[in-house]
Protein backbone atom coordinates (compact mmCIF):
# COMPACT_ATOMS: atom_id res chain seq x y z
CA UNK A 1 0.00 0.00 0.00
CA UNK A 2 1.64 3.15 -1.00
CA UNK A 3 1.30 6.25 1.43
CA UNK A 4 1.33 9.67 0.12
CA UNK A 5 0.96 13.01 2.18
CA UNK A 6 -1.74 14.89 0.41
CA UNK A 7 -2.67 18.62 1.56
CA UNK A 8 -6.46 20.09 0.28
CA UNK A 9 -6.52 23.58 0.87
CA UNK A 10 -10.29 23.51 -0.36
CA UNK A 11 -9.72 23.89 -3.81
CA UNK A 12 -6.96 22.57 -5.06
CA UNK A 13 -4.99 19.07 -3.81
CA UNK A 14 -1.15 19.32 -3.71
CA UNK A 15 0.70 15.45 -3.31
CA UNK A 16 4.25 16.24 -3.08
CA UNK A 17 5.82 13.65 -4.96
CA UNK A 18 3.85 14.07 -7.59
CA UNK A 19 3.93 17.96 -8.30
CA UNK A 20 7.73 17.40 -7.77
CA UNK A 21 7.61 15.45 -10.83
CA UNK A 22 5.40 17.58 -12.89
CA UNK A 23 8.10 20.41 -11.89
CA UNK A 24 10.71 18.54 -12.79
CA UNK A 25 10.09 16.83 -16.25
CA UNK A 26 8.01 20.38 -17.34
CA UNK A 27 4.58 18.35 -17.91
CA UNK A 28 1.94 20.77 -17.61
CA UNK A 29 -1.88 20.14 -15.89
CA UNK A 30 -3.92 18.50 -18.11
CA UNK A 31 -5.10 20.57 -21.14
CA UNK A 32 -6.22 17.86 -23.07
CA UNK A 33 -7.79 15.27 -20.52
CA UNK A 34 -11.02 15.96 -18.72
CA UNK A 35 -12.90 13.42 -16.22
CA UNK A 36 -16.53 13.07 -15.88
CA UNK A 37 -19.11 13.07 -14.45
CA UNK A 38 -17.77 14.59 -11.60
CA UNK A 39 -19.44 14.08 -9.19
CA UNK A 40 -20.07 10.49 -9.37
CA UNK A 41 -22.37 7.92 -8.07
CA UNK A 42 -20.49 4.95 -6.34
CA UNK A 43 -20.87 1.95 -8.45
CA UNK A 44 -20.69 3.96 -11.79
CA UNK A 45 -17.52 4.35 -14.45
CA UNK A 46 -15.92 7.49 -14.16
CA UNK A 47 -14.99 8.29 -17.96
CA UNK A 48 -11.50 9.79 -18.88
CA UNK A 49 -10.84 11.80 -22.18
CA UNK A 50 -7.40 11.81 -22.92
CA UNK A 51 -5.05 11.13 -26.11
CA UNK A 52 -3.52 8.03 -25.90
CA UNK A 53 -3.12 5.59 -22.61
CA UNK A 54 -2.96 7.03 -19.48
CA UNK A 55 -2.26 5.74 -15.98
CA UNK A 56 -5.13 6.56 -13.34
CA UNK A 57 -4.34 6.47 -9.37
CA UNK A 58 -7.06 7.40 -6.92
CA UNK A 59 -5.86 8.36 -3.24
CA UNK A 60 -7.90 9.21 -0.18
CA UNK A 61 -7.38 12.62 1.46
CA UNK A 62 -5.24 10.53 3.81
CA UNK A 63 -3.03 9.88 0.65
CA UNK A 64 -3.79 5.99 0.32
CA UNK A 65 -3.60 4.70 -2.90
CA UNK A 66 -7.07 3.00 -3.73
CA UNK A 67 -7.11 2.19 -7.22
CA UNK A 68 -4.44 2.16 -9.75
CA UNK A 69 -5.06 1.57 -13.72
CA UNK A 70 -3.91 1.84 -16.83
CA UNK A 71 -6.02 2.68 -19.61
CA UNK A 72 -5.93 2.34 -23.25
CA UNK A 73 -8.87 1.98 -25.43
CA UNK A 74 -11.81 2.05 -22.71
CA UNK A 75 -11.11 4.77 -20.76
CA UNK A 76 -13.60 4.35 -17.77
CA UNK A 77 -12.36 3.67 -14.06
CA UNK A 78 -14.87 1.97 -11.72
CA UNK A 79 -15.57 3.14 -8.23
CA UNK A 80 -17.95 -0.13 -7.33
CA UNK A 81 -16.50 -0.43 -3.79
CA UNK A 82 -15.67 3.01 -2.79
CA UNK A 83 -16.80 4.69 -0.39
CA UNK A 84 -19.22 7.88 -0.32
CA UNK A 85 -16.35 10.79 -0.09
CA UNK A 86 -14.10 13.03 -1.70
CA UNK A 87 -10.46 11.16 -3.13
CA UNK A 88 -7.61 12.33 -5.23
CA UNK A 89 -7.54 11.27 -8.92
CA UNK A 90 -4.53 11.56 -10.76
CA UNK A 91 -4.27 10.86 -14.60
CA UNK A 92 -0.68 10.61 -16.43
CA UNK A 93 -1.21 10.73 -20.31
CA UNK A 94 1.66 11.02 -23.06
CA UNK A 95 1.96 14.90 -22.56
CA UNK A 96 0.20 16.17 -19.73
CA UNK A 97 -0.59 15.46 -16.00
CA UNK A 98 -4.44 16.04 -14.39
CA UNK A 99 -4.98 15.81 -10.26
CA UNK A 100 -8.16 16.57 -9.09
CA UNK A 101 -11.11 16.04 -6.50
CA UNK A 102 -13.21 12.92 -7.64
CA UNK A 103 -16.84 13.09 -5.30
CA UNK A 104 -18.09 9.39 -5.07
CA UNK A 105 -21.80 9.97 -3.56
Amino acid sequence: ELEVDAICDGTDVFIPGIMEHVERTGIHSGDSISVYPNPVVSGMPVSIEAEGDVQVDIYTLGGSLVNSVELTDNKTVETSGMAAGMYILHVTGETDVYTTKLIVK
